[in-house]
């Protein structure tokens, strides 16, 4: 492997060290913190930053990962299938990310409007769930191919 890929690779490895927690902590948040996120025409409260914050790094690890994952074809013959789902889950979290953005919106319209949000809320959480496990599965996947120090 060469120094650049070696180093793609960390930066894809620090990427998702750094998006995880704050994906955490958009999970809890969402909840926690639903009255202070869903507010429309409020100023931005600390944890609706940290949110937003969250959601711009994952959106720069998916992007990242993704073509790490994509321009990476030079690998041992058992880890193309590996790369290969990781690759297609890692597309699927792309454009999940989009519909997390839609539905976070639907949500902050129905809480403006009173209404109930179960439905809303089993979507957004089972989309940001699919994120957290291409995050669990790509850290594996790097600490597997890294040499032990």
């Amino acid at each position: 492997m060469s120094e650049r890929q070696r180093g793609f690779e960390k930066i894809v490895l620090l990427l998702d060290v750094l998006s995880t927690p704050l994906l955490l902590f958009i999970l809890l948040g969402l909840w926690l913190f639903r009255d202070q996120v869903f507010v429309i025409g409020e100023p931005l409260t600390p944890a609706t930053v940290t949110m937003l914050i969250g959601f711009g790094a994952i959106l720069l690890f998916d992007l990242a990962s993704v073509a790490w994952l994509a321009g990476n074809r030079h690998s041992a013959p058992g880890e193309t299938e590996g790369r290969t789902r990781l690759l297609v889950l890692g597309v699927l979290c792309l454009v999940l990310l989009a519909a997390d953005k839609v539905m976070i919106d639907e949500v902050a319209h129905e809480t403006a409007t009173g209404w109930t949000l179960q439905t809303e809320y089993l979507l957004l959480y089972g989309m940001l769930m699919i994120q957290l496990a291409y995050n669990v599965m790509l850290a594996r996947h790097l600490l597997s191919r890294s040499p032990a120090a």
